[in-house]
C-alpha cells in the first residue's frame, strides 16, 4: 500500500511540475530530483516494493535489514516534520497539487512510521549505525548548500 501511494504520488507531482513548469524540461527534471521529499520519498517506494517483490535471502538481506528500514524512516520523518512544521504555512496548495502535498509529506511519513514502530523496530536494531543514517542527509544537506552559494 504504502509503495503504491508512494509511486502515484512521486509520478503525480513529476506530471504537475512539467505541466506548470517555468524552466524547459531538463531544468524542471533536475529540480524535480533535487528535492529531499522527492529522494525521500523514491527510497520509501523502491523499500516497499522491495519488501514486496523481493524473497528475503542472505544475499538481499541489506533491503530486509532494520537498519535499512530505519534509515528509510528517519529520511521521510524529517521529510514530514520539516515540512509541517515549517512549510506548509508558506503556500495553500489546490486541487492535484494539494493531494501530492498530503501524500507525500504527511500520509507516507505517517505510514512509514507506523510500519517501523509495529513491524521493525524490535528488530536487531543497533543504534551505533545511527551515524550510517544521517550520512545521507548530511551529504545532502552540503550538496545543497555549495549550490546555493
Amino acid at each position: 500500500m504504502v509503495a503504491v501511494i508512494g509511486w502515484f504520488a512521486i509520478k503525480l507531482q513529476l506530471v504537475l511540475m512539467l505541466q506548470n513548469k517555468d524552466a524547459p524540461s531538463g531544468e524542471t527534471l533536475v529540480r524535480f530530483f533535487s528535492f529531499f521529499t522527492i529522494l525521500a520519498n523514491i527510497l520509501v517506494a523502491v523499500y516497499f516494493t522491495l519488501q514486496c517483490a523481493v524473497v528475503n535471502t542472505h544475499r538481499n538481506q541489506l533491503i530486509f535489514s532494520s537498519a535499512a528500514a530505519t534509515a528509510i524512516t528517519v529520511y521521510i520523518v524529517v521529510v514530514g516534520l520539516v515540512y509541517n512544521t515549517v512549510l506548509r504555512q508558506l503556500w495553500n496548495p489546490q486541487g492535484w497539487q494539494y493531494l501530492v502535498e498530503l501524500l507525500l509529506h504527511t500520509v507516507i511519513p505517517v505510514l512509514t512510521l507506523l510500519y517501523w514502530i509495529f513491524l521493525v523496530k524490535d528488530k536487531n536494531l543497533n543504534y551505533s549505525t545511527a551515524f550510517w543514517w544521517l550520512l545521507y542527509p548530511i551529504l545532502y544537506l552540503r550538496f545543497i548548500s555549495g549550490c546555493c552559494q
